[in-house]
This record gives C-alpha cells, structure tokens and sequence, in this order.
C-alpha cells in the first residue's frame, strides 16, 4: 500500500498546472469541435470548472460524437467522456 501511495504523491508532484484559458463564445467553440469532428483532429478542452486546489479542469481527446448540447469525446486512455457544451469554456485544435 506504501508503494502505491508513494507512486501517487510522485505522480501529483509531477503534474504541471495548466494556465486558464480565455473563455471563448459557445458558437466559436461548436464551430470549433464540428471542425474537429468532421476531421478527427485532436482537440484540447478547458472546463468551466475547477478540481481541488483550484487547478484547471481540461480534457484532451478526438470528437467521437455530437448529440443535442453534448460532445464525445475519446480520450489516450480510449475512454469517451461525454460533455455538456455549456460547461466548455475553451476549445483548441492540436
């Protein structure tokens, strides 16, 4: 257990906070992620929230899906997130 919990601390020593972001307007980020969609172009998201210690929450993946207000989109790890578009404050190609 000391093994994983130490692997954790090197793990979140590591890790870079990320700069926020300007908040973009909702039409430029859809145009945006359709873009990404229709391209399957890496996309790089800033969330309208924030994890604890006040680190930014960003999400980096390919558009997999869009329906009604909500983006899919798939992760490294081959995971899909789905999101609402509203909580999107920032959307940039990679």
């Amino acid at each position: 257990m000391s093994d994983h919990t130490s692997a954790l601390q090197k793990m979140h020593a590591a890790e870079v906070a990320e700069a926020p972001l300007p908040i973009q307007s909702q039409a430029l980020i859809s145009q945006r992620l359709f873009s990404a969609w229709q391209r399957q172009q890496l996309v790089h998201l800033q969330l309208n929230q924030l994890e604890v210690g006040e680190r930014v929450v960003a999400v980096t993946g390919t558009v997999v899906g869009m329906a009604d207000n909500e983006i899919g989109i798939q992760t490294a790890e081959q995971k899909i997130i789905w999101l609402v578009l509203a909580a999107i404050k920032h959307a940039e190609f990679i």
